[in-house]
């Protein structure tokens, strides 16, 4: 049986994130992952299957966490100076970074019966102007 040589090695992934930080680096307009796929010969899918290949190999995962990092960092910011659209880029940062609006959770006792959320007001005088 004949296999194909691998073509996505440890070297050719540590290039191609180099290159891909540089137009990062080089692009500030660029701020979705998929827009650094264009001009390759593979999908964006390979990041991914790269990340999970090269869990245990730091400098890779080190690059792959920068480069998602940069873009997390660009939708939030771009998003609070009102650049970019506010639903589309809560969207992106709930759907591909994990982001949510609030966490809830119920704490109950071992009888089963909830635990009240206990309000803390602040009952300060408020000083006088």
């Amino acid at each position: 049986m004949i296999t194909k040589p691998e073509k996505y090695t440890r070297k050719f992934v540590l290039l191609e994130l180099s290159n891909m930080l540089s137009a990062i680096k080089e692009q500030d307009d660029l701020i979705v992952l998929g827009e650094l796929f264009s001009d390759r010969d593979y999908s964006p899918q390979r990041f991914s299957e790269w990340e999970d290949k090269f869990s245990d190999d730091e400098e890779i995962s080190e690059s792959i966490k920068r480069i998602k990092s940069i873009f997390e960092t660009r939708l939030n910011i771009g998003g609070l100076k009102g650049k970019f659209n506010p639903t589309m880029t809560i969207f992106n940062l709930k759907n591909n970074y994990g982001w949510k609006d609030k966490t809830e959770q119920e704490i109950s006792n071992p009888d089963g019966s909830l635990t009240p959320t206990v309000r803390i007001i602040d009952e300060r005088p408020k000083k006088q102007e």
